[in-house]
């Protein structure tokens, strides 16, 4: 969806594929290492006794906050450095393509029972 509005945009395939490539690797790290820093702060002795817990929480699916912040602050520099001038409507487009991700992540959610 993302792509198909960013031809209508008139934005430079390459580097929109790029940014989402770049955006889904900096959103799954910053599930992960929220996670990791939630499970920490949750019980700090014992994770700091069994480390094994920490290394748990990154087999887990991640936080869903620590990706959007992750992806938040990625879009902002790469956003700055790659598409000068036109970074609303790159943030346009993105914002309809989160949201579809966000329906299948949830739908996804629902069925593992874990919300």
């Amino acid at each position: 969806m993302v792509l198909l509005l960013s031809r209508r945009e008139k934005l430079d395939l390459v580097e929109t594929i790029n940014y989402l490539i770049f955006g889904i690797i900096s959103g799954v790290a910053g599930t992960k290492i929220y996670a990791v820093i939630a499970t920490f702060f949750v019980n700090p002795g014992f994770s700091i006794k069994n480390p094994q817990i920490l290394l748990k929480s990154l087999k887990s699916g991640g936080v869903f906050y620590g990706g959007i912040f992750a992806i938040v602050i990625f879009a902002f520099f790469y956003t700055r450095k790659f598409f000068r001038g036109s970074e609303w409507r790159v943030f346009d487009i993105t914002v309809v393509g989160g949201a579809l991700g966000h329906v299948f992540g949830r739908l996804g959610c629902f069925s593992a029972g874990c919300c």
